[in-house]
């Protein structure tokens, strides 16, 4: 069994937090490594993007929260999901009913 998205990562990004993260539990598909945050796929690798993250300055750090704000209210908000998701429902139903077209 495994964990899904995780909510804290998606509230605190949401807050400009700039995360430093492993790589599980649908991470990745967050968080653009050096970009909106940090993305380790090892204990150690986490352990020097702490020490990298603490020697951001002051306009890196708010460049990548900046982003990490940015990609929460473009990819995950319930607005952005929702049209996501009706956008699908649209292109499956055109696919099974060709006669909806």
């Amino acid at each position: 069994m495994s964990e899904g998205m995780s909510n804290a990562l998606l509230e605190a990004m949401s807050c400009g937090v700039v995360p430093i993260v492993t790589d599980v539990s649908g991470a990745s598909d967050i968080v653009e490594h050096e970009r909106s945050g940090f993305l380790a796929h090892s204990h150690p690798e986490y352990c020097g993007l702490l020490l990298r993250a603490l020697g951001l300055s002051d306009a890196e750090r708010d460049e990548m929260a900046r982003r990490a704000v940015q990609t929460i209210v473009s990819r995950f908000t319930m607005e952005s999901v929702a049209t996501r998701q009706m956008s699908l429902f649209a292109t499956l139903m055109q696919k099974a009913l060709p006669c909806a077209r």
